[in-house]
Parts: structure tokens; C-alpha cells; sequence
């Protein structure tokens, strides 16, 4: 079973939300183009197969300077294919429809039970603390696509967009909490406004650290913990506690 995704079409919402992460469809056209564009006969069948089952790809940060009506977007294959990356550049007006991370309570319900049990319980959680958490990498693909992402290895890449700091340290201590009953690894990112990523395990380790590492759509670079904690505090509590 795969999930029901509807996803948005609107161009003005199109041009604020192509960020890392944004799951995205592209026209058929489009998909024509990309596929005369793989040469290796692996790679070509990998695509076809993802377009037949209509799968996302995922939005990534480019490997060069592109014009604001452009993205990067990208698909990685499973463990039993190597681990290929396949990358692109589409236009915006190639894109047919698009949606954020997939929601960690969605794909929970798309896994075999020893993921589904204890990440419907994660969500869970983070719900009482009013946030919603989403999940990239192995664990949204595997879901996404019903193929063998999952290993034993694999962590839980989690992403969420806090709306305060004190929001985004109690989802913090509640991910460690749930580590420590199951047995799980996450990782991943808290997204702050305007699209500055921070890695929230550093977020949580560094503390005594001025800066940290945030990466953008176009950037990677350190940033100011108290700056990128002050973005937050100018939204207030969130409602729902």
C-alpha cells in the first residue's frame, strides 16, 4: 500500500515552498525530458519504474547557481541498487504538484510493525506537544515506495519546524526519552523561519557553542544560535499545550 498524496499545484505557494525536503511530481513531459537524459540502462529502468509508479521526487540543494525558476530535485535508490542518487534540474512550470516531508504518523502506518509500533508512538507524543513531525530519508522512501530502504542501521531522520524554543526543546527531550525505551536512533533537522536547518541533535549537544551549522535551499554556513533562537522567541507560545 502506498499513501494517498494529493499534493498543491498553486504557483504562488509553488515559489515559497520548493525547499530541501519538498516531495514534488513533474509533468509528464517533463517526464520525458528527464528520462533522454539518462544514459546508464540501471538508472533509465530505475526511472521508469518510478514514474509508472508515480513516486516523488525530492527537492535537494543544487550543485550550481540556478535562476529562481528552477530547482534540483533528485531521487535516491534503495540499498539493494547501490544507493544511487539520481539528480536533475526541472523547471518551476514543469512541477505539477508538490507537499512538505511526509508526516512521521503517515508513514508509521506504511511499515513493517517493528518501525510501525514505536514511530506511531513518536508521533504521538510530539502531537501532545503540538508538533508535527516529518520524516526524510529511509524511512519516508521505504514508505513512499513500498521498496527495501530499511535497514537495521537505519535512523530515523526526522523534521519539524518548532514554533518556539521552548517547543523545540521539549520535542527534543522527548525524542531522547523515546530512543532510550525503544531501542531507535533518529536524527535529522528543526527547520527555523526563513528556511535555516540546524541538525537538532547539535542543536542539543552544542550548547555551550555560539554558532551552529545551518544549512538552507542555496547555502550552508554557521549561524548564530542566539539569532536563530530570536526568530523564534518573535512568534510567541504556541497554542495546544
Amino acid at each position: 500500500m502506498q499513501p494517498q498524496l494529493a499534493g498543491r499545484r498553486d504557483a504562488a505557494s509553488m515559489h515559497a515552498s520548493l525547499d530541501r525536503h519538498t516531495l514534488v511530481w513533474v509533468k509528464p513531459r517533463e517526464r520525458e525530458r528527464m528520462y533522454a537524459l539518462v544514459r546508464d540502462e540501471v538508472r533509465r529502468d530505475a526511472l521508469r519504474r518510478w514514474f509508472a509508479n508515480d513516486w516523488p521526487l525530492v527537492v535537494r540543494r543544487p550543485d550550481r547557481p540556478m535562476h529562481a525558476d528552477a530547482v534540483a530535485v533528485g531521487l535516491p535508490l534503495p540499498p539493494s541498487e547501490g544507493k544511487r542518487r539520481l539528480s536533475f534540474e526541472v523547471e518551476n512550470k514543469a512541477i505539477s504538484r508538490f507537499l512538505p516531508p511526509l508526516r512521521l504518523k503517515d508513514a508509521a502506518t506504511l511499515l513493517p510493525s517493528h518501525w510501525r509500533m514505536p514511530l506511531a508512538e513518536l508521533a504521538r507524543h510530539a502531537a501532545q506537544a503540538a508538533t508535527t513531525l516529518h520524516v526524510v530519508g529511509s524511512v519516508a522512501w521505504q514508505a513512499l515506495t513500498g521498496l527495501d530502504y530499511l535497514t537495521a542501521e537505519s535512523d530515523v531522520d526526522l523534521w519539524w519546524q518548532p514554533a518556539s524554543v521552548v517547543q523545540l526543546e521539549r520535542v527534543i527531550a522527548l525524542i531522547t526519552r523515546w530512543e532510550a525505551r525503544c531501542g531507535l536512533r533518529a536524527d535529522g533537522e528543526a527547520v527555523f523561519p526563513a528556511g535555516a536547518a540546524v541538525a537538532w541533535r547539535e542543536w542539543d549537544e552544542g550548547r555551550s557553542e555560539p554558532r551552529i551549522l545551518a544549512k538552507r535551499i542555496d547555502s550552508v554556513g554557521l549561524m548564530s544560535r542566539d539569532a536563530l533562537a530570536a526568530t523564534l522567541a518573535s512568534r510567541g507560545e504556541p497554542c495546544g499545550r
